[in-house]
């Protein structure tokens, strides 16, 4: 299946990059809230990134997104590095 008709939680599931911990919950809720802004330029802002793969599995749900920044107090955060330069992370 094409990613752009994947929910959220399928495009976790399948997901093979940075590591992501989300509770299965959040993502159903995710998906219900964001799935009119799917197709959309949006930048996106996340605080907390810990592993910095939900990042990865954002930038694939919004194909169409201008901007993902991932914002972490943790110094190792400052290490991850993303083929997908519309990813940025700021500690």
């Amino acid at each position: 299946m094409e990613i752009s008709k994947m929910k959220l939680g399928e495009i976790y599931d399948k997901h093979q990059g940075k590591v992501s911990d989300k509770w299965r919950l959040y993502l159903d809720v995710y998906d219900r809230i964001f799935d009119s802004y799917r197709d959309e330029p949006v930048n996106l802002l996340e605080i907390g990134i810990q592993n910095g793969g939900s990042l990865e599995l954002w930038s694939k749900y919004f194909r169409n997104g201008k901007l993902f920044v991932g914002c972490d107090i943790n110094k190792a955060c400052e290490k991850l590095r993303y083929d997908d330069e519309r990813i940025k992370v700021i500690v």
